[in-house]
């Protein structure tokens, strides 16, 4: 597994702690966004030594070969994130995993996800054996849908209660994709 890969476009890069600003900003420019779609997050969070701890968490979790994030950047512009993309819960005897994703909507509706997962998602699935990829989406996140959708992904069915997402329980929709 490589730790930088580029596209048409874009620059996919694990990260170590030593982004750890760079992260932050991108987290917290588009804090209120991601909200509307995420676990809430503790309190210190959105600090600079937290993100760092994180990223040397990930990063040892990448070198485990349990877990991968890549963060992405226009080639243009290779000094801001503008997005992120996660394998997690990386299960060698069920060949599966699931799928995360995060873009910044000033960004968005240019195809620049659809390019970074159409990149990756060969790349991984070879590199860890995968058969399956999960992906959980609240019903109201259309744009995650149509890119679910658009990548190939089917929906499963509802996975009720599946997440405190603003304070409540909320159901999700369960896409897979079969490699």
């Amino acid at each position: 597994m490589n730790f930088i890969y580029e596209t048409d476009r874009l620059i996919l890069q694990v990260l170590n702690e030593s982004y750890s600003m760079q992260v932050l900003t991108f987290l917290s420019r588009n804090r209120d966004y991601f909200d509307r779609y995420e676990l809430a997050k503790t309190d210190n969070f959105y600090t600079e030594e937290f993100q760092k701890k994180l990223l040397h968490k990930e990063f040892n979790q990448i070198i485990k070969g349990s877990y991968l994030r890549l963060y992405f950047f226009l080639k243009k512009s290779p000094q801001r994130i503008i997005g992120t993309l996660s394998f997690s819960r990386l299960h060698p005897a069920f060949q599966s995993c699931q799928i995360g994703y995060k873009l910044d909507p000033l960004y968005q509706h240019r195809g620049l996800a659809t390019e970074a997962l159409q990149f990756v998602i060969p790349i991984v699935s070879q590199e860890y054996s995968l058969h399956r990829i999960e992906a959980y989406v609240l019903p109201s996140n259309q744009p995650s849908i149509c890119l679910l959708e658009r990548l190939g992904f089917e929906v499963e069915g509802i996975a009720r209660d599946y997440a405190i997402i603003a304070g409540r329980w909320q159901n999700h929709l369960q896409y897979s994709l079969i490699l």
